[in-house]
């Protein structure tokens, strides 16, 4: 049934704060549903050269968001994928009403506190929330998460992601996929 589900829904697009387990869901579903996976992040490092905290230190947030969402453009013309986007990504240029329009899209949604436990606990360079005082590194993902929030709630749907595993979310995902092909059926 998994394999079923690429017809009615060929573009995936996973949206969220940075931690909420983007890229390590996004794999897994991809998997799961024998589908390409995409990581926004990844094909502007392979575009420009250069690691995201490098180029935000480089360039600056104005210039990194820009060349985002022309990459953005570009792979949403893609035939089929799981995309990955990064934290900002659908927060500017009406990037949010093009993901919407050209894919399903998907909110994974995780509170600050388990935002802040996750990316606290990572490896993976956070430039724009992480700071080496706790609290300072909270209250920076909380303001974006204010400030991003109503932009992310305009997905076409919204999963829980804490208190859960990668498996479990992308478990959440599939249910809700299956149950959204079970509804287009009955009304065909």
């Amino acid at each position: 049934m998994q394999e079923d589900i690429a017809p009615f829904f060929p573009k995936i697009v996973l949206i969220g704060m940075s931690g909420a387990g983007k890229s390590t869901v996004g794999k897994m579903l991809a998997k799961r549903l024998q589908m390409p996976f995409l990581d926004l992040d990844k094909i502007i490092e392979e575009q420009y050269k250069v690691g995201i905290p490098r180029f935000l230190q480089k360039y600056g947030e104005k210039i990194f968001r820009q060349c985002e969402y022309q990459m953005l453009l570009q792979t949403l013309e893609k035939d089929c994928f799981v995309l990955a986007t990064g934290g900002g990504s659908p927060c500017f240029f009406n990037a949010m009403q093009h993901i919407k329009q050209k894919t399903l899209s998907i909110y994974i949604y995780m509170p600050v506190s388990a935002l802040f436990h996750r990316i606290t606990k990572s490896n993976r360079p956070r430039p724009l929330v992480f700071d080496p005082l706790p609290e300072k590194t909270r209250q920076n993902i909380k303001h974006l998460l204010q400030v991003r929030d109503p932009i992310y709630c305009q997905a076409h749907e919204i999963v829980n992601g804490e208190n859960g595993q990668g498996e479990q979310v992308v478990s959440r995902i599939i249910t809700l996929l299956t149950n959204k092909i079970e509804i287009i059926k009955q009304n065909n």
